[in-house]
């Protein structure tokens, strides 16, 4: 019991000399934080104060936006067909131009088609002249007949060849008209005004009867076509705002 107590005094002035040295140590690390190495004062830089703004809360609702793909499409479009064969050698325009109604789309080489025509009017103008003749003997022929000059017979053949000129007159004269359709065709025109969308032939090019060449879209009224989903069906209603914008550029 004696040597006890003289053991507890020496681990007591132990602890008191530990806490002394950290003490000690705590000391230094504060002495060597807040004084510089140099021995001049530090010197603080103070940072401006922030300007804030305040404004009272206000309750506003939040709107519900969808967005919905979809595209534009015209109410009235048109295909371009081509009613004759041949080779393409008139485009004055091009895709993306707007085009009036009847204005010429395309033209197809029409020289043996015109070289027909021309034919066909040299004979009905040499078939008119034989028709005129025709007429001219067959009055003669009348006044000859109430004279007695000329036979029935002979007036009956002369009224017969100017039946056979005229009908030959009009037969040359559908013939010519058959042509002049025919070389219409080989002009392909607008159907009606609108914006040329489509047209794939370039000069020189061969198209064939009944190929769709191009189209047409009048833009005088467009449709909106929209892909909705059955669940965003169900949030939208009569009188929504929408606003449209295009996806592609401007051009």
């Amino acid at each position: 019991m004696t040597d006890s107590t003289p053991r507890r005094r020496r681990w007591g002035g132990a602890l008191r000399s530990l806490a002394a040295v950290a003490l000690a140590f705590i000391a230094a690390g504060l002495i060597f934080t807040f004084q510089p190495s140099n021995g001049e004062e530090e010197v603080v830089e103070v940072q401006s104060r922030l300007e804030v703004r305040t404004r009272l809360l206000e309750m506003r609702p939040v709107p519900n936006v969808v967005e919905i793909s979809g595209f534009l499409r015209p109410q009235r479009s048109v295909e371009l067909v081509m009613e004759e064969s041949g080779y393409v050698v008139s485009k004055p325009h091009e895709e993306g131009v707007e085009v009036a109604s009847d204005e010429l789309i395309l033209g197809l080489d029409t020289d043996m088609i015109s070289a027909q025509i021309a034919q066909s009017q040299a004979e009905l103008q040499q078939a008119e002249r034989t028709l005129e003749l025709a007429r001219i003997r067959v009055e003669r022929f009348r006044a000859l007949s109430e004279e007695q000059v000329v036979s029935e017979d002979d007036l009956d053949d002369a009224e017969s060849a100017y039946e056979i000129a005229l009908a030959a007159v009009e037969s040359r004269r559908a013939g010519r008209e058959m042509q002049r359709v025919h070389l219409d065709r080989h002009r392909l025109q607008a159907p009606m005004a609108g914006v040329l969308t489509r047209l794939s032939p370039e000069l020189g090019s061969q198209v064939s009867m009944g190929e769709v060449v191009g189209r047409v879209d009048a833009l005088d009224v467009l449709e909106v076509a929209l892909a909705v989903a059955p669940e965003v069906r169900s949030l939208l209603s009569l009188g929504d705002e929408v606003m449209l914008w295009p996806d592609t550029a401007p051009d």
